[in-house]
């Protein structure tokens, strides 16, 4: 049996210009409930020439038994070297990588070494919060998780270094972050979490409050905006994370959700960065070499519209559009040119010659809700909402034909009202938010309520918008929801008294529930 590790955890920070923030982190870590003698802190100084390495020193000389304090020889230019040469001195059973400007809440250590020894974790995801408007991970932390399958889960999509590692994990498979060039945390973050027994999400607390940090003290001014600009090495570092992908996954696992994270953010912002590096022939070549085999159909199917036409005029285009590919990408696609057919919808970058036009149907993102509605005077009841859709055209969704449709749990219709579209915006260059309204009885439905039950019954939109067609269910909203909300006074044939009052051939009766959502008329006189 090996030797017990010194300490629990070793908490490790790269430094590079991080005053003020600097002094928040390290107030935090020494701050934790967790006993400081089970702890260790590295903080690895990247020759800062702000007042960072004297902080460090300085709460280095107050907590001698918890900080140590390194500084590099030359400045490196990102915060791989900083992280490996902590980890290189990392004495603890696990470790955390910590960034200078973020900070952990009171009990973080405490309750994630619980979970992972719990749990028998090798990598521990925390939930995170973020903090000056710095946007988080959020999809996977629903709920803890005690051992996920990495391949089909959420947990692809947090594939930053500020987790929770077995040191043994690291150590035994030789995993580092990659020095020369970006990007340099996945080369950790994805073989570990490929390579663990076990991989565990903890969503019970506010582990970490990450920051976006002021623009003056930004890495803008460190070498590292070089190695962003170096293609060369750009290529290099996905050169070697794709060979361990290769060697260590299957299709199916790479397909899931790996490739679709990846191309999602990190092959499409390195697309991004040409424009930058200024690749010659030989580096495009490689690039489009490198990935085109895992651009698969799982992988497009569910790029949004805006990146699936960057990256099919990329693989699928030529050298010579290069240029115009890239600067679709800073123009937000604004030049993409859209047509239907047989209700599937295409498109492609006008500018880009010969690309075929792409299928981007499943990529259309559609959202809408019902904002309100109210029983009006004459007897009906008025509806208004808002529709979100996020890869067609606006000029589109001007002349878009839209219903609010009453569905059973079959999906059969069972009574339709027009809608009239009060204002269509452009958000984005290809997203749209449309207000809509509309106004009818609930007279149709009301035979199928008493058969069906309110519950059975709901509410979806439907728009049309030159062949293209698309639905979308306000979930949170069924016939039950309309029945138990509003009051009216009104009198008429089919229209609801107080939302629990039926008049029907000049009848009252009442709309009684049931729990099970069974709607039932009886008469009140």
């Amino acid at each position: 049996m090996g030797l017990k590790p010194a300490v629990d955890i070793s908490i490790l920070i790269p430094a590079y210009n991080a005053m003020p923030e600097l002094t928040r982190t390290l107030d935090s870590v020494v701050g934790q409930s967790y006993d400081a003698k089970r702890m260790e802190v590295i903080v690895v100084d990247d020759c800062s020439n702000d007042e960072s390495w004297e902080e460090v020193c300085r709460f280095a000389a107050s907590y001698p038994d918890l900080i140590v304090a390194e500084r590099l020889t030359a400045p490196s230019g990102s915060p791989a070297r900083p992280r490996n040469v902590a980890l290189s001195k990392a004495r603890g059973e696990f470790v955390f990588f910590l960034d200078a400007d973020d900070w952990f809440n009171e009990h973080a250590v405490s309750k994630m070494l619980e979970h992972a020894r719990e749990w028998r974790s090798d990598v521990l995801l925390v939930k995170l919060a973020g903090a000056n408007g710095r946007e988080v991970p959020k999809s996977m932390f629903t709920h803890d998780q005690q051992k996920v399958d990495v391949y089909r889960s959420k947990v692809m999509w947090s594939l930053g270094p500020l987790k929770l590692f077995r040191r043994s994990l690291l150590l035994e498979n030789d995993l580092r972050f990659f020095e020369e060039g970006m990007p340099e945390d996945l080369h950790v973050v994805v073989p570990a979490m490929c390579l663990a027994d076990v991989v565990s999400v903890a969503s019970d607390y506010d582990y970490c409050f990450v920051s976006l940090r002021n623009a003056a003290l930004s890495q803008g001014e460190n070498a590292s905006l070089s190695i962003w600009n170096d293609w060369e090495s750009n290529v290099r570092s996905y050169e070697a994370l794709m060979a361990f992908i290769d060697e260590n996954t299957t299709d199916e696992q790479r397909s899931a959700a790996l490739m679709r994270r990846l191309f999602r953010r990190d092959v499409f912002e390195m697309i991004a960065s040409m424009g930058k590096g200024e690749p010659s022939r030989e580096s495009y070549d490689r690039v489009k070499e490198l990935f085109k085999s895992y651009y698969v159909e799982q992988v497009y199917r569910t790029c949004p519209v805006e990146k699936r036409l960057v990256l099919d005029s990329f693989f699928f285009g030529s050298y010579e559009d290069l240029d115009r590919v890239v600067g679709a990408v800073s123009s937000g696609v604004g030049s993409a040119c859209f047509d239907s057919r047989r209700g599937r919808l295409f498109g492609r970058l006008s500018h880009v010659r010969n690309v075929p036009r792409s299928d981007i149907t499943e990529g259309v993102q559609v959202s809408c809700a019902l904002e309100s509605f109210e029983f009006a005077s004459d007897g009906e009841i008025d509806f208004s909402g808002c529709l979100m859709v996020d890869g067609v055209p606006c000029s589109w969704m001007k002349d878009a034909k839209m219903l609010l449709i009453c569905k059973d749990g079959h999906g059969l219709w069972r009574a339709s009202l027009p809608c009239e579209i009060s204002s269509v915006g452009s958000v984005a260059s290809i997203e749209t938010m449309l207000r809509w309204k509309c106004k009818g009885t609930l007279k149709p439905i009301l035979g199928w309520i008493s058969m069906l039950g309110a519950s059975k019954l709901r509410l979806c939109l439907q728009i049309n918008t030159r062949g293209y067609r698309r639905n979308c269910y306000l979930d949170k909203w069924s016939i039950k929801n309309v029945l138990a909300c509003g009051s009216t006074q009104v009198v008429g044939d089919g229209v609801l008294l107080d939302g629990r009052s039926v008049i029907l051939g000049g009848r009252v009766f009442k709309v009684l529930l049931s729990e099970e959502g069974k709607a039932m008329l009886v008469a009140a006189d």
